[in-house]
């Protein structure tokens, strides 16, 4: 669903701050997203980037709400 650029660095943003780091390392490939993803495929991908810059701050954050997703197998939804 996402395609990766490798070749791109985040020591890129030490030397050029208007690169397009974010913009061009994490992109959509449209033709992998399912179809029930779709309408939320940029919201995915955005929350994505901002996981990345907090995993790359060393900060230990932790989210107080946060719960563990129930998967139901027999009627395949969230419970």
């Amino acid at each position: 669903m996402i395609r990766e650029r490798k070749d791109l660095s985040r020591d890129e943003l030490r030397q050029d701050y208007n690169a397009n780091y974010w913009d061009k390392r994490y992109t959509i490939r449209g033709v992998m997203v399912p179809w029930f993803l779709k309408p939320c495929a940029d919201q995915i991908l955005t929350t994505g980037k901002y996981l990345n810059v907090i995993r790359g701050s060393d900060q230990a954050i932790k989210c107080p709400f946060a719960a563990p997703i129930r998967w139901s197998t027999v009627d395949r939804t969230f419970v």
